[in-house]
Order: structure tokens, then C-alpha cells, then sequence
């Protein structure tokens, strides 16, 4: 094909045809002829010509007849037809248009005419074929950039496998030294511990994102008290940090929930509230009931974030700009409330900012999954 397109021109009458091919090819197109339907199919068939000039009424076959072949050889739907006609009856016009007319042009022919529709009309199909291209091109990158995926996730599935054992091992070493040591030892242990629960905590949050991206993470309720799994919790971090949280109940929080799950939620939110926390001793927590639904509020007085610094504590892989807090774990936890039906998100109270958790009693809100 030459640069300029490969025209097919149709039509019973030498006199037209040779005027039409003529005049195509002094304005440099390369052009093929067919004095009937079935000739022009054969012709197409060898060579599809990027456009078609159809003669409406032909001996034999017509030209409605032969465009609706056309259109359905290999190819056919990609080359532009142009019917050629003395009739100017709305009927033929919309009968031209059911077998696959892209235009029209009316006997007696104007060159210039002629010419303008078939430069745009190639246009046109020079377009959409670069469209396609690029379309292809996304769909190639988007495939490999799925397998690429799929190779991470199941390196990260084998690489967590590996690590379960040796963080469980360090946290049940790290237990028994708090226990055996005094003073700045002890404390030093307490640390090694706190910070093989992180591990093991990000670990498994890492595993759990993935099986919600995936739609398998599942949630196993039973009714609990969010009051007692609070000091439970808190009870668990003093033991390994030497740190006290004060926490308020206003409620003793009876809900339906993942009581795993929300274990873990909540120990993501008090890691980011520690971070954010300006010193030791400023984070605060308040369970109460706030329409309907159950509020933790966790106050760690970190500095004031915009809205969209807000969000970025919870994506699930935070960028090394993101704020202090931001974890792998709070992605969970927010992941984690909106399958019970609630929400988590970073907030300002009475000056101060905090994580603000909102959970429903009953499963009839929950996601699914």
C-alpha cells in the first residue's frame, strides 16, 4: 500500500470507472477496478483497498448487495464505502445505510468533491487504526503488568510463609527474657518484644490485604465486648512497652463482630497513635455510643493533617512521604471496619487529633465480600 491509500472503484460503466480511477490516480492514489459485484469481491479479497467506490445500480449483483458481502469478508468492516449514486429517494438512502454505507456521493460526479470525501474517509481509518494500536498496546502492558503482579503476590505469599516462623520465635524468646531480666535489660526486651509483635502483626496484615483484594477475606463473627477486648489489648501493650494508655468506657460495647480482626484493627490504630503521639503518655482512648453505633476514639494530639494527608494513612502502600502512622496495618483496620459495616478514618476533637472508629452492633450492615 502507498502512502496514500488504495482505492477499489465499482461500477458497470467503463466511461465512469476510467473517469473515476483517472482522477484518483493523478491525485496520487493507487487504484483498482471492477465492473460488477462478484468481480469487486474477488479483487477485495486479494487485496482489501482501504476504499470502496460502489456503484449503486449494477446488472446482477447491486452494489446494497455487494457492500453487505463486503462487509463480511475478512477485512471488510475496516475499509470505508462510498456508494455512488443517481438516486435520491430517502428509501435508498437508508437502505444504502443498512448494507454498511460509511457516505454518499450523487451522479453526476464533482471531482473535488470526490476527492475531499475520500481524504477523510481515510483519515478516518487511519485514526481508528491507531486507535486499535493503542488500545492493544494498553491491553499488552495491562497483561503484563497483571503478571508482574501475580508474581509479587506469590513471592510475598512464599516470603511470608518463611517469616511466620522465626517472628513467632522471636516473640515467644523475647516474652521469657522481660520475665528472667531488671531494669534497663528488661525494658530493651520489652522493646524487642513490642517491636516482633509489629512483625508479625504487619505480616499478617500484608496477607490478609491481599486476600481482600482478591474478595476471600472473610469475616467470622460472634457476639463480644469491645470494652474487655480494649483492656485486654491495652492490658497486652503495657506489658510489653511499660507504657499506659488511658482509656474512658462510656458503654460496655456488646456488637457482632471479628473479634480477630478487630484485635488487630485496633493494635494498627494504637501503633499509628504512639507514632503520632508528641510524647509518651499523650495517647487517649474513649469508648462510647454515638447513634446507633459503637465510637472508638483514639486521641494521639500528632500534628494536624490536610484531607488528603488524612487519606494517605490508610493506603496500602504507603510512599515514604506519607505521615507518621502510616502503616500497612491501618490499611487492614480500615479495610477491617468497612466489611463490618463501619468506617476508620483520621479526625480533630476538642483541638486534638485522633482515629476515629465507628462500628455497627449487628451484622445486617456489614459488607460482603
Amino acid at each position: 500500500m502507498i502512502a496514500d491509500g488504495e482505492i477499489l472503484v465499482v461500477d458497470d460503466s467503463l466511461e465512469n470507472r476510467e473517469l473515476l480511477a483517472a482522477q484518483l490516480t493523478q491525485a496520487g492514489y493507487s487504484v483498482a477496478r471492477a465492473a460488477s459485484g462478484e468481480a469487486a469481491l474477488r479483487l477485495f479479497q486479494e487485496r482489501p483497498p482501504d476504499v470502496v467506490l460502489l456503484d449503486v445500480v449494477m446488472p446482477g449483483m447491486d452494489g446494497f448487495t455487494t457492500c453487505e458481502q463486503l462487509r463480511a469478508l475478512p477485512g471488510g468492516a475496516d475499509a470505508a464505502v462510498v456508494f455512488v449514486t443517481a438516486l435520491a429517494d430517502i428509501g435508498s438512502h437508508q437502505r444504502a445505510m443498512e448494507s454498511g454505507a460509511d457516505d454518499f456521493l450523487t451522479k453526476p460526479i464533482n471531482r473535488t468533491e470526490m476527492l475531499l470525501r475520500v481524504r477523510s474517509l481515510l483519515w478516518i481509518k487511519r485514526l481508528k487504526v491507531e486507535l486499535r494500536q493503542g488500545h492493544g498496546m494498553i491491553r499488552s502492558q495491562q497483561e503484563a503488568l497483571e503478571s508482574a503482579q501475580e508474581l509479587r503476590q506469590t513471592e510475598l505469599l512464599r516470603l511470608a510463609a518463611e517469616l511466620a516462623g522465626p517472628l513467632s520465635s522471636i516473640g515467644t524468646r523475647a516474652d521469657a527474657l522481660i520475665s528472667a531480666l531488671e531494669g534497663d535489660a528488661k525494658k530493651e526486651a520489652r522493646e524487642i518484644a513490642a517491636a516482633g509483635a509489629r512483625a508479625e502483626r504487619t505480616l499478617r496484615d500484608l496477607l490478609d490485604l491481599q486476600r481482600g483484594g482478591e474478595g476471600v477475606l472473610t469475616v467470622e463473627t460472634r457476639p463480644i465486648n469491645l470494652a474487655a477486648l480494649l483492656r485486654e489489648l491495652l492490658a497486652r501493650r503495657a506489658a510489653q512497652t511499660g507504657r499506659a494508655i488511658d482509656l474512658q468506657l462510656d458503654t460496655r460495647g456488646e456488637l457482632e463482630a471479628d473479634a480477630e480482626l478487630l484485635a488487630r484493627a485496633i493494635d494498627a490504630m494504637l501503633d499509628a497513635a504512639e507514632l503520632r503521639a508528641p510524647e509518651a503518655g499523650a495517647v487517649k482512648a474513649r469508648l462510647h455510643e454515638r447513634a446507633e453505633k459503637l465510637e472508638l476514639w483514639l486521641e494521639d494530639r500528632g500534628p494536624a493533617l490536610t484531607g488528603e494527608q488524612r487519606e494517605t494513612l490508610f493506603e496500602r502502600r504507603p510512599s515514604p512521604d506519607a505521615p507518621a502512622g502510616a502503616s500497612i496495618g491501618l490499611a487492614l483496620a480500615r479495610l477491617t471496619a468497612e466489611l463490618h459495616g463501619g468506617s476508620l478514618t483520621q479526625d480533630e476533637q476538642d483541638g486534638a487529633t485522633g482515629l476515629r472508629l465507628l462500628l455497627p452492633r449487628t451484622r445486617s450492615n456489614f459488607l460482603v465480600i
